[in-house]
């Protein structure tokens, strides 16, 4: 029953245990280990478990399976940097696979197999006298022959796959690029938690309705006039896109609060703002640019609104990028912005997808121009929020008082 159980809680979390998902390092990685090892102590004895995982296809996987896993990474890796965002595609997946097994069998075959029987000593030294005598003379038999052709073609593989990355890096960890731009996005970030910013009437909720109700408006005073913008007003919740665009964001907006972190979730960004919110720390502004490290569901917003609290105006950014969640992500944030008073949408997808020649290489993290676009947009929603919510009503009296 335990090996029953623990297939069936394995094969449901292929499926569901994404990397973004936030279930799956507080429990679920633990609850995988406790259904594998269940699985495993099943294979081991006697009934349906082990006559399953006694058949030869799946016998023949298992015996390479640790090759498999070894190996599996680097050939992913190397695949994406040939390929980019095609890498995603089922297809690269197949050809990804089928290495990956034929490169463990290989392996399994010539270095593990021999070393496990031989010795790692004695091994290396038959190995280094099967080059010896392939290099002096052609070897007898076919068999012989492919023993040294398959070591150096392994040896090269390796080599390539090793050094691939070090000889021709990606373009964002070159100097100047990606990684120096989220460098100076977290000296950004930093500095600007460290700086007090003074009180304004930002940092409650907006005067303007007050300041009206005391006014006698003339008509012209009825149209809601274009509201300034200041830094001092907001705090900017994001992950690496938002680290990425720190510099452009401060420029844009001097003085705003930002805090953001490589590989941040919405999980973590809600924490944020509501120890912000219990220390008296967040503003009239709260911008949150969360939903490239995984996704976001509409329960996690209303915790945002209410952590955010009434009278703030909450700006969501939405994502762009190969991720499998963005377009649900982007789906309940444009959905959040409409049904949801004092939220406005930012939307950076709509943005950067029209000029995607503004990002890295790798479709996520905005260059130095893409950071200013990324500013741009962000600095207009917060400008049309905040129109929105000064919106005075107008219905005159007969003496023409408001």
């Amino acid at each position: 029953m335990a090996g029953i159980a623990g297939l069936v809680v394995l094969a449901w979390a292929v499926g569901h245990f994404s990397g973004g998902d936030p279930v799956v390092y507080p429990v679920g990685l633990l609850l995988a280990a406790l259904a594998a090892a269940g699985l495993v102590a099943a294979a081991a004895g006697h009934g349906v478990i082990a006559a399953l995982t006694s058949i030869r296809p799946l016998r023949w996987v298992g015996v390479r399976s640790y090759g498999i896993y070894l190996w599996h990474w680097p050939v992913i890796a190397l695949g994406t940097a040939l390929a980019g965002r095609g890498a995603n595609s089922p297809w690269s997946w197949l050809v990804e696979t089928g290495v990956t097994i034929a490169l463990a069998s290989a392996s399994w075959r010539f270095i593990e197999t021999p070393i496990m029987r031989n010795g790692l000593g004695v091994t290396v030294r038959h190995w280094i006298q099967l080059i010896g005598a392939a290099s002096r003379r052609p070897p007898a038999s076919p068999a012989r022959r492919a023993v040294p052709v398959t070591m150096a073609a392994t040896v090269a593989i390796t080599f390539v796959l090793a050094c691939y990355g070090v000889a021709r890096p990606p373009a964002a960890a070159a100097p100047g690029g990606l990684l120096r731009q989220v460098a100076n996005g977290e000296r950004v970030s930093s500095e600007s938690r460290s700086t007090p910013a003074a009180p304004s009437p930002s940092s409650a909720p907006s005067p303007v309705g007050r300041a009206s109700a005391r006014a006698t408006p003339t008509p012209a005073a009825c149209r809601p006039a274009q509201p300034r913008v200041s830094g001092s007003q907001v705090t900017a919740v994001g992950d690496s896109v938002m680290l990425a665009s720190a510099t452009a964001l401060e420029a844009a907006l001097p003085g705003v609060y930002i805090d953001a972190k490589v590989d941040r979730q919405m999980p973590t960004g809600l924490t944020l703002v509501r120890s912000l919110a219990a220390a008296g720390r967040l503003r009239h502004v709260v911008v949150v640019s969360l939903g490239t490290n995984g996704p976001i569901t509409a329960r996690q917003l209303r915790q945002l609104q209410r952590a955010a609290g009434p009278g703030r105006e909450l700006v969501l950014v939405s994502t762009f990028g190969p991720q499998a969640w963005e377009h649900a992500v982007n789906t309940v944030l444009a959905a959040a912005a409409r049904h949801r008073k004092h939220t406005e949408l930012a939307n950076w997808h709509a943005a950067i997808a029209a000029r995607p020649a503004l990002l890295w290489p790798d479709g996520i993290h905005p260059r130095p121009a893409g950071a200013r676009l990324y500013a741009r947009v962000v600095r207009a929603a917060i400008k049309a929020g905040l129109a929105g919510s000064q919106r005075p009503s107008c219905a005159a009296s007969p003496n023409g008082s408001a």
